[in-house]
């Protein structure tokens, strides 16, 4: 079953999850959340959690509001074809290398990876985020932290992630080596329908807004055996600007 970009940011279950293009007799090491050198589980109790396993979900009164960017509606329109052509290739790719590759490992620990990690940069802990995210990309959110510090976004509070839901395989590619002593890499992009809260200062009531992500991940594939999975992108920024009523962004 493919997922439907009608249900894409419903509440309803995810689509193409039971799918599996496991091969027999593989074991995948699905995208972890706990930082280089932990043994820890990667969805402590007192860490977000995807929709399924998060301890205080939105009740009816709680005002949530739908955020799209313009290019969201093409990404929901042709995440049916998307999703299938890239379990496809993600297969077939597994087949000729031990890329160990399976949708179901995948988005479950995609979901627990964007949990902890959206946290861990909402309390601008870059320190525990070695290992989660790939070295570049933590240089770049060092360098650029006091841009988007707590006190000049208007933080009252870090932005809370309440719920997170791998919707589909976006896209997928191969990445060549960067060096002659680096190995190549796969790097996959999965569409994620996540929910937020964001609690600004003067406002007695948070903001809820529920929103699509394309964080990038990358796993180096090696003759012995594929490395871990690494977040290596957040796309624009990972936290979603203030909305000012009638001013646009």
């Amino acid at each position: 079953t493919l997922p439907s970009g009608a249900r894409l940011l419903s509440d309803g279950p995810k689509a193409g999850k039971e799918e599996s293009t496991k091969e027999a007799g593989s074991s995948e090491q699905a995208p972890q959340a706990t930082s280089a050198g932990e043994k820890e589980s990667a969805t402590p109790a007192d860490k977000p959690t995807s929709d399924k396993g998060q301890s205080s979900p939105p009740s009816s009164d709680d005002e949530i509001s739908v955020f799209l960017e313009p290019g969201n509606f093409v990404d929901i329109l042709t995440t049916p074809l998307r999703h299938g052509t890239h379990l496809v290739t993600l297969s077939f790719v597994g087949f000729m290398v031990p890329l160990e590759w399976s949708w179901s490992e995948f988005s479950d620990g995609a979901e627990q990876a964007i949990a902890a990690v959206h946290e861990l940069l909402a309390r601008e802990d870059y320190a525990e985020l070695r290992g989660l995210l790939a070295e570049p990309l933590l240089e770049d959110l060092r360098t650029a932290g006091d841009e988007h510090s707590r006190e000049k976004e208007g933080w009252a509070a870090p932005p809370r992630l309440i719920e997170v839901d791998a919707v589909a395989v976006f896209s997928s590619r191969a990445m060549p080596a960067a060096g002659p002593e680096e190995p190549p890499a796969i790097r996959v992009t999965p569409l994620m329908k996540v929910l937020e809260e964001y609690h600004y200062v003067g406002e007695e009531k948070p903001r809820r807004y529920r929103r699509l992500l394309k964080w990038e991940f990358e796993r180096t594939v090696r003759r012995e055996g594929p490395g871990a999975w690494q977040i290596c992108g957040l796309g624009k920024q990972w936290f979603m600007r203030k909305k000012v009523p009638g001013k646009s962004e």
